[in-house]
């Protein structure tokens, strides 16, 4: 976690370095997309609802223009295929 200098606590104005360590401290601890983030010890209180989408349908011909499948679950409502044109091929 970033340590961060905050004027309400100092009770003064911040020096250009304290507003620039700022910057570096909240620039070193960001998340950035791509990242592998770790975490320390996770409690799960409540339940857990995994994520269901039960009305996706399938597009495309190849796997660029394919609907994406991201919950947890997803039930596919519609092929495009058959299986006997699947193994006709």
């Amino acid at each position: 976690m970033a340590t961060i200098t905050l004027r309400s606590e100092k009770g003064s104005p911040l020096t250009n370095t304290e507003v620039d360590n700022n910057f570096n401290n909240l620039n070193t601890d960001k998340y950035q997309s791509g990242d592998n983030p770790t975490f320390g010890n996770l409690t799960l209180t409540g339940d857990l609802k995994p994520s269901i989408s039960a009305t996706v349908s399938a597009a495309g011909t190849n796997q660029s223009g394919a609907t994406e499948l991201s919950d947890v679950y997803n039930i596919v409502t519609t092929v495009g295929r058959s299986l006997v044109d699947l193994y006709s091929c």
